[in-house]
């Protein structure tokens, strides 16, 4: 049978075949066009659907999800007929190893798919590679880490989110997310009277060399931190009880153009999944929403100095290297667990526009009053302007009259010359306006938190007890991948007990060890850096089921034992054993079977781990098909029933 490209609805597919089709009569609407034989659409079917796609039934056994016959026709663009000859020549293929094995064939009609998690492993590698370039090797933003950058963000202004909206927000004159919120702490009523006397200079954002740094900015580079809601500028600035909170409301006066963070987690590619490139986009696509969540997690104080040069570098990139030029960020507060919208204005943008008054205007404040049985709290802000003097007639002078600075809001008071207003703000045209007559002055009266109780348990036995329940006395170690499910590592070492949760520190979990197999297995590989951690399982194991451990481990075959240090549950330094991937049994490319990430996950559920760290480093694992499917069988039978106590 063959199939030609009018046949198909998939536009790259179709650009595939006519251009690499034979020319030949279709057998479905028997016109003669370039043409694909049934078995090469087929095979081509396949490679797409086994890349991006699983089998999947219920919790009860029955198939669940797309139907094979209808996930053909909408990734190839095909009708009823044709798909379902496609699925019956990839049955063909399939059917008898199948059934000769005692499985489901994959192409039976009956057979239902789901989406696989789309891999990130690319990008998670080059962001890894920034990480370290800008945290260890170079504190300056280096050529290595522009062209990381370029490989994650390079074409941002062309990407879109459903339905096809671009990830680059433009607020122009009369949108209504052209206003901002920024305020100041005061703990004195002293302080509430300067910063209301001079609201632009002490609202505005710093000047350059007072420029702390910043999640977004380095220090002596100033931008513009505001909020979208009045609550999340509260917040975000973390004012103490009993102090006031100067709060400002300012306009966006020319057209900006940000880059909203939250749009960037909804980013999905149009490419063909039959289009080579397809993998990579998707793969961006889904690395977002980890990248966004990274930059926008909340920083303890002592760790901002550190964690924030990544953000920095990233900002400086956007600011600089992105066209056309974006202005901004959006992102997600911190402080209010996401729900309230911060936006940061890069330094070419932040500048206010002055706020003006006539030459000799007097400013005073009324802080308001309060007696034993009465009081007002309210402030008034009075500007007291001198009458108009009669015009008088000029007289000639011996010396010409100075062409100095107009007068400004900042001349009322008496600043050196050498500090004047406009030195002590942001420099180029004016992209804000603060809104003077609706400012607003709060006082802290207490602080709500948002709170999660995490477990809290706390055991006592007896010296020895748990080296009696192994058969003498025993080892202790630290299982970090498939043998965490008690059941499995029971199926090894009959007399392991468990001990509880523990971390160790400076490591991070990845699937890179080869295996004889030719799967990855984990390895609790060495990162040295202490935000690293790999999550994990302790059992006592009988000295005696030591050499079985070993075996189970492959030491000496692509493991190397090693005696660590690790932090229990409650905050104890505890030496255990374990089996780290020798340098050079490792090997990126590899991925892991499916059967091995079930076993890491069943055991990371069993013993409470995170489901924080389950997803991140567990969960979002691209996971591949045992080949083998009698292996694949055995090893999911290595398991031990259930002690009878």
């Amino acid at each position: 049978m063959d199939i030609c490209y009018k046949c198909i609805g998939d536009v790259y597919l179709r650009n595939e075949i006519k251009s690499e089709g034979k020319r030949r009569a279709c057998s479905f609407c028997e016109k003669h066009r370039k043409s694909y034989r049934l078995e090469e659409l087929a095979e081509r079917v396949q490679g797409v659907i086994e890349e991006n796609y699983i089998p999947h039934q219920d919790e009860y056994g029955a198939d669940s999800g797309e139907s094979i016959a209808d996930l053909i026709a909408n990734l190839a663009g095909v009708d009823e007929s044709i798909a379902e000859a496609v699925r019956a020549e990839l049955s063909t293929g399939t059917a008898y190893v199948a059934y000769k094995n005692g499985e489901t064939d994959p192409f039976s009609s009956e057979t239902c798919y789901v989406e696989r998690k789309t891999d990130t492993y690319d990008y998670q590698e080059t962001w890894r590679f920034f990480r370290n370039e800008i945290s260890r090797r170079s504190r300056y933003f280096s050529e290595h880490a522009r062209r990381s950058l370029l490989e994650i963000f390079g074409d941002v202004s062309e990407m879109r989110v459903w339905p096809d909206e671009p990830v680059i927000v433009t607020i122009g004159l009369e949108s209504e997310d052209r206003f901002l919120y920024r305020g100041r702490i005061a703990f004195s009523e002293s302080e509430i009277e300067l910063f209301l006397k001079d609201p632009v200079r002490e609202l505005g954002p710093p000047p350059p060399r007072f420029a702390k740094p910043g999640r977004m900015n380095a220090a002596g580079i100033s931008v513009f931190y505001g909020a979208r809601e009045p609550e999340t500028c509260v917040a975000e600035i973390r004012a103490p009880v009993g102090s006031h909170v100067v709060l400002g409301r300012f306009e966006i006066i020319r057209e900006t153009r940000l880059l909203d963070l939250n749009k960037l987690t909804q980013v999905f590619t149009d490419v063909s999944l039959f289009d080579p490139r397809f993998q990579r986009m998707a793969g961006r696509a889904s690395f977002f929403r980890r990248l966004v969540a990274e930059i926008s997690r909340p920083i303890m104080p002592r760790d901002e100095e550190a964690e924030y040069l990544v953000t920095q570098a990233v900002s400086e990139f956007l600011a600089s290297s992105v066209e056309p030029q974006l202005d901004g960020i959006i992102f997600n507060s911190a402080q209010t667990d996401h729900e309230g919208r911060n936006v940061v204005l890069f330094n070419h943008t932040c500048s206010v526009e002055p706020y003006e008054l006539p030459p000799g205007t007097g400013i005073s404040i009324n802080l308001g009053w309060g007696y034993d049985d009465d009081s007002d709290s309210s402030i008034s802000v009075w500007e007291e302007v001198p009458r108009p003097q009669p015009p008088r007639k000029m007289r000639p002078t011996s010396q010409p009259q100075s062409a100095g600075k107009s007068w400004t809001f900042g001349s009322a008071f008496d600043w050196p010359d050498a500090e004047t207003f406009d030195d002590l703000t942001a420099n180029g045209e004016p992209y804000l306006r603060l809104l003077v007559d609706e400012m607003s002055v709060f006082r802290i009266r207490g602080v709500k938190y948002d709170r999660f109780e995490r477990g809290l348990s706390r055991h006592r036995y007896r010296e020895g007890d748990h080296d009696m329940i192994a058969g003498g006395e025993g080892i202790i170690y630290f299982a970090y991948g498939s043998n965490m499910r008690t059941e499995r590592l029971r199926f090894r070492t009959p007399g392991c007990k468990v001990i509880g949760p523990a971390t160790l520190v400076g490591h991070e979990l990845r699937f890179h060890k080869s295996s004889k197999d030719g799967s990855a297995k984990c390895d609790a590989f060495l990162t040295g850096v202490s935000t690293d951690l790999v999550i994990g399982i302790l059992f006592s194991i009988p000295s005696s089921q030591k050499a079985a451990l070993d075996r189970a481990e492959g030491l000496g075959k692509g493991y190397e034992e090693a005696t660590i240090t690790v932090m229990t549950v409650d905050g104890k330094a505890m030496d255990a054993v374990t089996y780290l991937a020798s340098e050079s049994a490792i090997d990126d490319k590899l991925k892991p079977y499916q059967w091995y990430i079930d076993f890491v996950e069943s055991g990371a559920k069993e013993h409470g781990i995170p489901d924080a760290y389950l997803q991140k480093f567990i969960l979002d694992v691209v996971a591949v098909p045992d080949p083998d499917a009698s292996r694949e069988k055995a090893r999911r039978a290595e398991v031990a029933k259930s002690w009878p106590f």
